[in-house]
């Protein structure tokens, strides 16, 4: 039981950090609209302009109103009086910003006791500024990542509790080594080469113990790795993409002090998301060669690698549509933006151009060949390495022969 609260604190502790910088990083959201104030009759403050962000709950709505921005849609104004709930802002009463012109264009309706993020504008004026920017969401996150936790504690027991364990490192690499070497400026293919490596070996090891099984994994899953970073390399430069397809980019291309080369972002998690889908596959196709020997020994390595290929291709073929899944579900509103040919005016082609959809489906297609190739690499070596052992057929005796 203390191993399990152990973990469960270890993965909050994790998950915290993770609400930490998003919060801290929140003054770059979306819904953030910059405040200009007409500058006529007012003089300069001599105290310097300022912005933080902070959470704050609603305490009542003063003023709502529809406004409508013709073929944009429509939105909802509202004027909120809200209360501070930390640091120098805990328990302080104020407004959130009434002109229309800074209205935020989205769908959010904002009631008396929602929690949500402000953020406090000390202008060049002087003046005090608050704008709702987003609802304060970690909780309903910690809430699912600890139903997450008992669920897997509960169903795969000390298996599961190794898996936590894997995915927290896993977290603690891509937080504290990955990230932040990018951010110095180091090449990110060089980091994320180096940082898979070390989830690879550590999450291997510590789930399925240091034997034959982990070994031949980490084999199969390294040559894998190394074929989906030719292609990424090969047809990235042939296609011509740049890494700046995404919006986020451009935030990060806009901080001082960093230089990141974008293009080398893009192969990083091409890898990275390489790695995380050819694990299983790799497992499952060592597993069941592992079976079919322990269950008939006395089969040829061509028959056991024939028999375990039968089960690898279907695993394939659910595997490679689950990825495609995973990247249109994550892209959906985009799709159906540029299914929309008659109002953007793009026909197939040009959708199909654009740098941003290019580089979906050149990631999707390269995790694609990482799974078609990592089920026949896995069967070969565990067809080697797992030797049957073949069993000496007795002879009967002259005396069991006579009856």
């Amino acid at each position: 039981m203390k191993k399990i609260l152990i973990i469960i604190s270890i993965l909050l502790l994790v998950f915290g950090l993770g609400g930490k910088i998003v919060f801290a990083y929140s003054d770059a959201s979306d819904n953030e609209v910059p405040y200009f104030e007409d500058a006529e009759n007012q003089s300069l403050s001599s105290e310097e302009p300022t912005e933080d962000n902070f959470k704050a709950k609603v305490k009542k709505v003063i003023e709502e109103k529809e406004v409508d921005y013709g073929e944009r849609g429509k939105t909802i104004y509202q004027k909120l009086e809200l209360i501070g709930l930390e640091g120098d802002y805990k328990d302080k009463t104020f407004q959130s910003v009434d002109e229309e012109e800074n209205v935020i264009f989205s769908k959010r309706q904002y009631k008396e006791g929602d929690k949500v993020i402000v953020s406090h504008i000390h202008n060049i004026y002087g003046e005090d500024k608050y704008f709702v920017i987003d609802y304060y969401r970690i909780p309903s996150l910690y809430i699912l990542a600890i139903i997450f936790v008992v669920l897997v504690l509960l169903i795969n027991r000390f298996t599961g509790l190794r898996s936590l364990l894997g995915l927290t490192i896993t977290i603690l690499v891509i937080l504290f080594f990955i990230i932040p070497q990018i951010v110095k400026g180091q090449e990110p293919l060089l980091i994320a080469v180096i940082g898979s490596v070390i989830i690879l070996i550590a999450t291997t090891y510590l789930i399925y113990g240091f034997n034959k099984k982990s070994h031949i994994a980490i084999l199969s899953i390294a040559v894998c790795l190394i074929i989906a970073g030719i292609f990424s390399l090969i047809f990235t430069n042939v296609s011509k993409l740049t890494g700046f397809a995404e919006e986020e980019t451009i935030y990060l291309v806009g901080v001082q002090g960093i230089n990141i080369n974008m293009k080398g972002l893009l192969l990083a998690g091409v890898l990275i998301v390489v790695l995380g889908v050819i694990d299983d596959v790799v497992i499952a196709q060592i597993s069941t060669v592992k079976e079919i020997i322990g269950t008939k020994n006395d089969l040829s390595r061509r028959e056991i690698y024939k028999k375990a290929m039968r089960v690898g291709v279907d695993h394939t073929s659910s595997m490679v549509n689950t990825l495609f899944l995973a990247y249109a579900g994550a892209s959906l509103s985009l799709l159906v933006l540029f299914s929309l040919k008659d109002e953007t005016g793009l026909s197939w082609q040009e959708i199909l151009n654009s740098e941003f959809l290019a580089t979906e489906i050149v990631r999707t297609l390269i995790g694609s060949i990482a799974i078609a190739v990592s089920v026949p690499i896995a069967t070969i070596l565990a067809t080697y390495f797992f030797k049957p052992q073949t069993k000496e057929i007795e002879k009967p005796n002259k005396f069991e022969e006579s009856f």
